[in-house]
């Protein structure tokens, strides 16, 4: 997924940002899946809260530069 610019997130569940509709996301995302993957798009938004746990910092950095700093749990 690095054509996307992703950050891996958990080992099945990747960060991206991209420009269009959740349904338009998740059409194009489909197409690098196997048939028995499964997909869901959310919107991250500027500001909205977050924490994680057991986070690689990769994903912590991306979520900080693209949402909003947050606490990081021990």
């Amino acid at each position: 997924m690095a054509i996307w610019g992703a950050t891996k997130l958990t080992e099945s569940n990747w960060l991206i940002s991209v420009q269009g509709t959740a349904e338009q996301v998740r059409d194009i995302v489909i197409t690098a899946l196997d048939g028995d993957d499964t997909a869901g798009v959310f919107e991250l938004t500027q500001g909205a809260d977050w924490a994680t746990r057991r986070v690689g910092p990769a994903a912590n950095a991306w979520l900080s530069t693209n949402v909003t700093p947050a606490q990081l749990a021990a």
